[in-house]
Parts: C-alpha cells; sequence; structure tokens
C-alpha cells in the first residue's frame, strides 16, 4: 500500500509540474491599465519580447510593439480583434480605445503594435460611442483578445493575450488585484494529499 501512495504521489507531481492544458510555451499577457493617476502596462510571461511605453500629459497613450517568438513564422501570425473602441459606463462617450496599429509584413517588419489612448479625464472623451462602444470601462481586466504566432508547419507555437482595464470615475479600480485561482495542479496534489493521509488513517484503525 506505500509502495502504490508513493508512486501515485509522483505521478501527481508529474502532471501538476507539466499540465497538460497550459499555453504554448512563450506567450505573453499585456494588459493596458487606464487608472487614476495615469496609464501603465503590466507584462508577464514571456517580456523579452515586448517593448514599448506610456506618453503623460495631454493626451495619453501607450504604444507597445510585439516580437514573434523563436520558431514563429511571423508571415501567418494572426490577431483575433483589431480595433476595440471603449466607452464610459453609460456607454454614451469613448473613454479609451485599444488598437493594433501594424501587423507583421515580412520582411519590413515580423512584430504587432498596438496603442492604446485615453481620454485623459476630459469631460467630452475621446467622442461619442457610434452606434455603440465594443466594451464598457468597468474598473476590472477585461479580455481584448488574442495574437496566435504559428511555425512554418502551421503550429502553434505561442499565443499571446492582450487584456486592458479601464477606471470608472468614483469607483475604486480592482485592476491590480486579482482572485487567486487554483492551478489544477494544485487541486490534483491537494487531492492526493487527502487520499493518502485517509489511506494512512484506515492503515491505523486496522491495526487497533
Amino acid at each position: 500500500m506505500i509502495r502504490i501512495v508513493t508512486l501515485l504521489g509522483l505521478l501527481v507531481l508529474v502532471l501538476a509540474a507539466t499540465p497538460i492544458w497550459a499555453a504554448p510555451i512563450g506567450g505573453v499577457t499585456i494588459t493596458f491599465k487606464d487608472g487614476s493617476e495615469s496609464l501603465s502596462i503590466a507584462t508577464s510571461g514571456d517580456i523579452a519580447r515586448v517593448s514599448g511605453g506610456c506618453s503623460v500629459g495631454g493626451l495619453e497613450d501607450c504604444t507597445v510593439t510585439v516580437s514573434p517568438p523563436a520558431g514563429a513564422n511571423p508571415a501567418t501570425a494572426t490577431a483575433s480583434f483589431s480595433d476595440i473602441v471603449i466607452g464610459d459606463p453609460g456607454g454614451a462617450t469613448i473613454s479609451d480605445e485599444l488598437e493594433i496599429l501594424s501587423t507583421p509584413s515580412p520582411p519590413v517588419s515580423s512584430s504587432f503594435t498596438m496603442d492604446f489612448t485615453s481620454d485623459s479625464e476630459a469631460p467630452t472623451g475621446l467622442g461619442p460611442c457610434s452606434p455603440v462602444c465594443g466594451a464598457l470601462e468597468n474598473g476590472h481586466i477585461q479580455v481584448a483578445g488574442t495574437i496566435t504566432w504559428l511555425n512554418t508547419a502551421g503550429a502553434t507555437v505561442a499565443v499571446d493575450t492582450i487584456q486592458f482595464c479601464s477606471d470608472v470615475d468614483g469607483v475604486t479600480s480592482t485592476c491590480g488585484s486579482t482572485t487567486g485561482v487554483p492551478e489544477p495542479g494544485t487541486l490534483i496534489l491537494l487531492g492526493s494529499g487527502l487520499a493518502g493521509l485517509a489511506s494512512v488513517a484506515w492503515r491505523r484503525h486496522r491495526r487497533k
């Protein structure tokens, strides 16, 4: 019985270390944030592929360039979005806008360039939502879309996730906070640990 529990434990550790549902290696997550004070950019993952920054004063904006991961064929890269207009909570005026300025065009360029523009708290915003805005600011992180990189054989090399977060006047933004969700590997470890404890308790009970 002890040997079985040990083998199960080793198997669980392997599964937890290499989850089959994980995104392809090399993926990066970029979050454009319109906070109460200024614009900012948060990145995670393969951040070496990301460059750019934000301007301040007047019409604020952030421009970011995402380079292809190793092994990718830029000519086949695709994005699931092109331009997202973000309106105020009432949906009347444009508060922010996230758009892809340029896509890979080898041999001239192999990267995606994106721009995030804010109204800088102007009463009229960036103009009216016409006819409607594609999204509404809510003080929480929202997914704009993804960029998928393929290799020459057509297999996925990496999937980058592009997000945005626009604050709401008078409402505390939660862009900087996240709710921890246990990864499936963690849940497997927890379940196996409980099973192991139950097994030990059962053996002790039999000895009595």
